[in-house]
């Protein structure tokens, strides 16, 4: 909250928190950009010709003498959790030549193995990727090597090893964290800023729905703003929707638009003043007429004044009050005596409220005649 010495303005949020993510790739150094950490290179080297992933890519060059050039690897061999599903994908560039490119996976503990073998050049970078189980082992060794009698012209490189459980690579999707604000005034300006946050820290894209037409939408800045008139009273429905690119999230609510001065004044077709001012000079302020139905541009339309009827021991007091205003105060007071006491709340009990018209309602008091002399006044207050 904020406070000024007068006023104290307070701001509602949500705070997403999200899950630790499970590393997805449980490869060491799987673009090389440490050099050979990590890895065992036979007849292999890093290369800073070409990658996909940062500057370097592992390369492999044949002679056109060995039936299989190269063996290398990752080292240790990589732990797996068993009976699980795993995919590993890989960038390969089969610039020239003739042999063939492997990458195969040796299940420790009984023996299987998967590889994907690459024949032929490529003309440029291509994804390659195996999927298998781990079944009952709980480690896996990688290798690469070229098979087939690589000819002296063989040039391959490979580059971005991913090896995760499958499914581990995932997008979720964004999570709105602002609270938005449901009650407007007539003639008073409305705003609300939407917030998200994501998981994986996409760029994410804010776009209204749909919306009543006194509200707009700024895209970039994700603040739905607007002004409502006197003509738009009631309930707006409104939906926001925020979008990381894959996923997308909408919040839905209700604007309550409720009747204000500001928005009365606004509509009286010149400039009354503020509520204290009375601009007929009718002897009723402003905020009188607002209150209980007056015409602040007709000296002869003062509104509706409170009444008073007698009923048997008891007496009858009865006030307008205006139905969607929410900052007006409408408050019955009375006194036995002006010259000593004070005004109190006491003395009264409400009998009931029954619609008027449109705009407002007749409050209905019973006011007790027990003492000799009794004043009764209407306090009027605007928040």
């Amino acid at each position: 909250g904020v406070y000024d010495g007068t006023v104290t303005v307070t701001q509602q949020f949500n705070v997403a928190v999200f899950d630790t993510p499970v590393p997805a790739n449980i490869l060491p150094n799987p673009s090389f950009e440490s050099g050979s950490t990590g890895w065992s290179l036979s007849e292999m080297t890093v290369s800073t010709n070409q990658a996909t992933q940062g500057s370097n890519s592992l390369m492999v060059v044949g002679t056109g003498a060995d039936s299989v050039r190269g063996n290398s690897r990752p080292t240790p061999d990589i732990s797996l959790q068993t009976n699980t599903a795993y995919v590993l994908t890989y960038d390969i560039n089969y610039v020239s030549g003739t042999g063939n490119h492997n990458v195969r996976l040796n299940y420790i503990n009984n023996g299987v193995h998967v590889k994907s073998t690459t024949s032929s050049p490529t003309s440029g970078w291509v994804t390659k990727s195996i999927s298998f189980n781990s079944g009952a082992s709980n480690a896996v060794r990688m290798e690469l090597y070229v098979d087939g009698t690589p000819s002296a012209n063989c040039l391959i490189y490979v580059d971005n090893f991913v090896l995760a459980p499958d499914g581990a690579v995932g997008n979720t999707a964004p999570v709105i964290t602002s609270i938005a604000a449901t009650n407007a005034l007539q003639g008073t300006a409305y705003s609300y800023t939407l917030l998200a946050a994501d998981a994986e820290d996409d760029p994410l894209t804010f776009s209204l729905v749909s919306g009543p037409a006194w509200l707009g939408f700024d895209t970039g800045s994700g603040v739905l703003s607007g002004t409502p008139s006197s003509t738009n009273g009631g309930s707006h429905a409104v939906s926001l929707q925020v979008s990381d690119g894959s996923l997308s999230v909408t919040q839905n609510f209700t604007i309550v638009v409720v009747s204000s001065y500001s928005g009365w004044a606004g509509e009286q077709g010149e400039s009354i003043g503020e509520p204290e001012d009375d601009h007929d000079t009718d002897g009723r302020n402003n905020l009188y007429e607002y209150a209980l139905n007056g015409d602040p541009t007709d000296d002869q339309n003062n509104g509706t004044d409170p009444g008073l009827v007698q009923s048997g021991s008891t007496m009858e007091y009865s006030h307008l009050k205006r139905r969607n205003d929410p900052t007006l105060s409408y408050i019955v007071q009375t006194r036995t005596n002006l010259l000593s006491g004070s005004w109190m709340v006491v003395g009264h009990t409400v009998l009931g409220t029954n619609s008027y018209n449109a705009d407002y309602d007749r409050v209905r008091y019973s006011i007790s005649t027990i003492n000799d002399a009794s004043y009764i006044r209407l306090m009027i207050e605007q928040q």
